[in-house]
């Protein structure tokens, strides 16, 4: 193994801790944070906020502040030695769900306080208390005191103003301040972002409680509007009083980062990319507007680390490092690129770049292109994509720079490996899309469907027809690429319309192709994640009103029981399990209906002879058996059915099952999966005489009748050793 492979090492977003290791600057800025923090007198509280994009190094500024609070040294210079403030770190990423957000963050706010003998021996945040700021939590827009009048049922003989005053000065008494610093909130769900800013207006205004948080304001701002249906700014400002921005980076230890980064993949060949006239155009005018935060330069060197050794000898080191850049950072411009090479390559199926082609061909293409572009992007990413297509390309140097090529142009190209050959230019793309994966665009297109959700079901069952030569089909590869969309990249506004294209899809996303490997759980544990996935960006009433859709419109299917039976689960509303989730998907009466929808569902297919026809009629009958009331009616049904031939056989079909492995599909039918609808004994001397009888029984029917068979014989034999 080469030195230079040897040090291609990942790296990961982790936080800095010490300021000594600051590398873009901000250690100055925490400083006069902490400073401002030891020499406050917080007499109602006080809370700071820190804005900044997602992995802009918001966590680490916070880290540092807390360093710089906890080094004596420091606390000596400003003279607060005896009097540091307490810090209590809260991280919400933790925890999930409404109201266990909450309690949890309570918990541990009671625990600094009484551990520090601040509130040692006094209840104020006892049991009773986290109960009632759940249930505050509960009910929207109502005004402090009327929240401290639900309160007062927990402390007898105290009206409002002396419980308030009480806490206060308890906490004023003591002299200690407390900060609070709770990171990551532009990562919580929109639920959870409001729950937990209601809470801190609860209790925002006891004296020496100061508040760290740290977030994209942008992303806080939207989920608070959700909440108030007002300008979601207006809600914050009253929240925080003192908003800090995080600053921009050193620009010189920017660079400096970028390049030691750099020469972690390039390694000797850092000198040639450096060396390259065109890499400072490149840097200045592609690579630092696209770098942002410290995350965006660990995301593309990663990503290198990948793509580089593997063609590292065949290709223009700048224009290879410059189309990454767009792959990464502008997949739709990049995918452009990739689809029409005789657009970009010069002279690449033209006889030569005359005026006239320019102006039929390859002039309107680009304009038309751009122009599309530049509707849904920033100015600053149009002017990035514009420079860095014009580094690549000198036919475009033409058109927009007004640049003329020279007769030896296409040769100096070809011998410098420049993209813009058309002999190098498919080598810059071999380890792009192999068969059967997506394109940025073609997600897009399919994602832009959801409008639509019945045009979107027939998509997606279309993928499901698509084999993939590997193995498996394109809606199982569609799923996979999905898992990197549903955090941010599919627009709120598609989320119902692809939960509902899922359930119209029903039982038809369930294919054997999708079931291989390992652990072979096919598509239908995918979807849920999905739908999980999206459910965390949407509120309780939303999700519920998807759900309450999805449960009307969609035909009933295997797909439409088993998401169901999740829901059931978490509600505790299985008889078969005591698990039941903190936090259950939707409100204890929307679930009611919910169960009502179901009930009606199982119950027309029933009556329309259709029931016995779904793919999964095990988990059909124990969703009915679960149902309040039902569990006499579905037994019936089950011995009504198997009173005949005909009804006993159509009943083992729809209890087979089948796993795939290494290729080859496998029944099985439990004997005891017939339990407590049907007797397997009573069954199984039945069976052996359909099958002897064999008059005209289907494939299917057959296969199920020889597993049953088989699976009854070796478990009977088993339980007799």
């Amino acid at each position: 193994m080469s030195e230079e492979s040897k040090n291609l090492t990942f790296s990961s977003d982790r936080p800095l801790s010490d300021p000594e290791q600051d590398k873009l600057g901000y250690k100055h800025f925490a400083k006069y944070v902490a400073k401002s923090i030891c020499h406050m007198v917080p007499l109602e509280g006080v809370v700071y906020g820190i804005n900044g994009e997602w992995g802009a190094g918001k966590s680490t500024l916070a880290n540092f502040i807390i360093s710089y609070l906890q080094d004596k040294e420091f606390l000596k210079e400003e003279g607060v030695v005896l009097n540091a403030p307490i810090i209590m770190e809260f991280n919400p990423w933790l925890f999930y769900g409404k109201g266990v957000l909450a309690s949890q963050f309570l918990k541990e706010l009671q625990w600094v306080l009484v551990n520090e003998g601040i509130l040692k021996g006094y209840k104020v945040f006892g049991y009773d208390y986290l109960i009632k700021i759940q249930d505050l939590l509960s009910k929207t827009k109502i005004s402090f005191w009327t929240q401290l009048l639900w309160l007062l049922p927990c402390f007898k003989h105290k009206n409002i103003k002396d419980l308030k005053g009480e806490i206060g000065d308890i906490l004023k008494k003591k002299n200690r301040k407390v900060l609070v610093v709770i990171d990551d909130i532009d990562r919580l769900a929109i639920d959870e972002i409001i729950e937990l800013f209601k809470l801190i207006k609860i209790i925002a205004d006891f004296p020496n409680i100061i508040y760290l948080l740290c977030f994209e304001k942008k992303v806080v701002v939207n989920a608070l509007k959700e909440f108030q249906k007002l300008p979601g700014d207006s809600y914050l400002e009253k929240i925080v009083q003192n908003p800090l921005d995080l600053p921009n980076p050193d620009e010189t230890q920017l660079k400096e980062i970028i390049s030691k980064r750099f020469g972690e993949v390039l390694g000797s060949k850092s000198e040639e990319f450096w060396g390259d006239s065109r890499t400072a155009d490149m840097y200045y005018e592609v690579i630092v507007p696209l770098f942002n935060t410290p995350r965006h330069i660990n995301r593309f060197i990663n990503s290198l680390h990948i793509t580089y050794p593997a063609i590292k000898d065949q290709v223009n080191l700048v224009d290879f490092i410059c189309i990454e850049l767009m792959r990464v950072f502008i997949p739709d411009a990049y995918e452009i690129v990739r689809n029409n090479k005789s657009y970009f390559v010069a002279r690449s199926g033209f006889d030569s770049v005359s005026s006239d082609k320019k102006k039929e061909k390859i002039e309107p293409f680009h304009k038309e292109w751009f122009d599309r572009f530049g509707q849904a992007k920033s100015h600053k990413i149009c002017g990035v994509t514009k420079k860095a297509l014009m580094l690549l390309f000198p036919l475009l140097e033409q058109i927009w720079g007004g640049f003329t090529l020279g007769s030896d142009s296409e040769r100096e190209w070809a011998n410098d490996r420049r993209m813009c050959s058309e002999e190098y230019f498919e080598i810059y793309f071999r380890l792009s899309l192999s068969v059967g994966d997506f394109s940025v665009e073609e997600i897009s297109s399919i994602v832009d469907l959801a409008d639509d959700p019945k045009v979107l079901a027939n998509k997606l069952n279309e993928l499901g027809r698509e084999k993939l030569p590997a193995g498996g089909s394109r809606l199982g590869r569609l799923l996979d690429v999905l898992e990197h969309w549903t955090d941010e990249r599919i627009e709120v506004s598609k989320i119902h319309g692809i939960i509902k294209a899922f359930y119209l899809l029903g039982d038809k996303a369930d294919l054997d192709e999708d079931k291989q490997g390992i652990f072979g759980l096919g598509n239908f544990p995918n979807i849920s994640r999905k739908i999980h996935q999206l459910f965390r960006r949407i509120n309780l009433d939303q999700k519920y009103q998807i759900i309450a859709d999805c449960f009307g419109e969609a035909p009933i299917s295997s797909f439409m029981l088993n998401q169901f039976q999740g829901y059931a689960i978490q509600h505790g509303r299985w008889k078969y399990t005591d698990r039941k989730s903190p936090t259950p998907p939707f409100r204890e009466e929307d679930f009611d209906e919910l169960e009502r929808k179901i009930k009606k569902k199982i119950l027309d297919a029933k009556n329309s002879n259709r029931l016995v026809d779904l793919g999964n009629l095990h988990l059909a009958l124990l969703v009915w058996e679960n149902l309040e009331g039902c569990e006499e009616e579905c037994y019936e049904w089950a011995r009504q059915m198997t009173a005949e031939e005909d009804g006993l056989v159509k009943l083992l079909e729809g209890f087979l099952s089948s796993v795939i492995r290494d290729g080859e599909k496998f029944y099985q039918l439990k004997p005891d999966s017939l339990k407590p609808f049907l007797e397997p004994s009573e069954i199984y001397p039945r069976a052996k005489q359909i099958l002897e009888n064999n008059g005209g029984l289907a494939e299917m029917q057959k296969i199920a009748l020889e597993t049953f068979i088989r699976d009854y014989e070796a478990q009977a034999e088993e339980s007799s050793e």
